[in-house]
C-alpha cells in the first residue's frame, strides 16, 4: 500500500493517507522540554495536539486541542513520526485507543480510525 508522506511544515506533522490507510484528522507538535513544562509533565515523550480538523475521526472521538497523546493502543509515542507511524499502520475503520493527557488528568478516547481525505498532500 503507498501512502502519501507526512506534510512537516514549521515543525508541525499533518496526517494524511491514501483510502485504506488510518487517519486522525489531527495536527501534531512534539513535546518538547518547554511544552513538558508548560503541562507540568516530566517526560518529553509525547505529542500536543495542535489542530483537530473539523468532522474527523479525532473530533468525533473527543480529542481536543491541547491535549497530550502518550500512548497508543497500550504503546507509548515518544514523537510524532512516531504516532503518523502507528495510525497508519491501522486500517481505517479499525478502533484505537488513545492515552491522553488534559489538564493535567490521563484519560483513554477510543477513537474510530477514517480515511485520508481524497485531495490529501
Amino acid at each position: 500500500m503507498k501512502i502519501i508522506p507526512a506534510l512537516l511544515i514549521t515543525g508541525f506533522v499533518s496526517f494524511q493517507s491514501l483510502v485504506g490507510a488510518g487517519w486522525l484528522g489531527i495536527m501534531v507538535q512534539d513535546l518538547t522540554p518547554r511544552l513538558a513544562i508548560q503541562y507540568g509533565i516530566l517526560t518529553t515523550e509525547g505529542v500536543v495536539v495542535v489542530r483537530v480538523q473539523f468532522n474527523s475521526p479525532a473530533m468525533d472521538g473527543g480529542l481536543e486541542e491541547g491535549d497530550v497523546i502518550l500512548a497508543l493502543n497500550g504503546k507509548k509515542i515518544v514523537n510524532a513520526a512516531a504516532l503518523k507511524d502507528s495510525v497508519l499502520n491501522h486500517p481505517s475503520g479499525q478502533d484505537i485507543s488513545l492515552l491522553v493527557l488534559r489538564d493535567r488528568n490521563e484519560m483513554t478516547l477510543t477513537i474510530t480510525l477514517g480515511s485520508g481525505p481524497m485531495d490529501a498532500v
